[in-house]
């Protein structure tokens, strides 16, 4: 095939095509070929761009607040998209593959040989005190679908209780997890913090008197817990009034 000599503004001559070749072989230039038909070759060019598009989706909607960037693989150069019409859009170099950033986390690559538009969808994770008594409110996070997400630690706090696990159900009864554990979000998740009551120990002193029975004398109650009856103690030649805790008559 001939020698290029040809230009055109921002392209770049990749070689020659026969008009009615649908295979489409590319003919280098320099290159020998045998005629032996009328023959037409077709300058093929490709653009030194590469026009790239991503949608950026939260909970099924595009979002347009995300930062979405492109890094070349070959050169390192970086392209900030803009947001225009519900996508986020860039003209790259056509060298090859790009890392894509959203927010600053690589979430997927593309090649400029393939410019498929790129869809990203993200979901929000809410984290539920579920009777927190410390004023915290809800945490909302914002995940990407179906990648490993680690649950956060437990910030809520209860009085008179520990945590013990997340759980996607308010009353226990969903997928029990705990802090650190991989989970994939796949949609609009929320998980509501479980709690012990922590155990206490009650324990008498009859002050003098005569011992209560074992089964009485110490006992062990959850917090929040109704203690119903106080035992009677007794006392050779006294009259029991009254159980006192700390300065306080009960």
């Amino acid at each position: 095939a001939g020698q290029n000599s040809l230009t055109k503004d921002e392209y770049t001559f990749t070689g020659w095509t026969k008009s009615h070749d649908i295979s489409g072989t590319v003919y280098a230039a320099g290159s020998e070929y045998t005629v032996t038909e009328n023959t037409t070759f077709l300058a093929n060019w490709k653009s030194i761009y590469a026009d790239a598009e991503v949608v950026v989706r939260l909970n099924g909607v595009p979002m347009g607040n995300f930062e979405v960037k492109f890094k070349s693989k070959a050169s390192g150069g970086e392209f900030l998209a803009a947001y225009e019409d519900g996508m986020y859009t860039s003209r790259l170099d056509n060298d090859g593959e790009y890392e894509i950033f959203i927010n600053g986390i690589p979430v997927g690559v593309l090649d400029t040989d393939d410019l498929t538009r790129k869809t990203f969808d993200y979901y929000t994770v809410t984290y539920y005190g579920n009777g927190n008594d410390d004023g915290q409110a809800d945490i909302e996070k914002t995940v990407l679908s179906n990648t490993p997400y680690a649950l956060i630690g437990n910030t809520y706090s209860k009085t008179g209780y520990d945590f013990v696990a997340w759980n996607t159900n308010q009353n226990g009864t969903g997928s029990r997890k705990q802090a650190g554990d991989e989970v994939r979000i796949t949609g609009e998740t929320g998980f509501y913090a479980m709690w012990d009551a922590r155990n206490y120990l009650v324990t008498y002193d009859v002050n003098g008197g005569n011992e209560l029975p074992e089964n009485i004398r110490t006992k062990y109650i959850d917090f929040g817990e109704r203690y119903n009856q106080l035992p009677t103690p007794t006392r050779t030649g006294y009259n029991f009034l009254y159980w006192t805790l700390g300065d306080k008559m009960i």
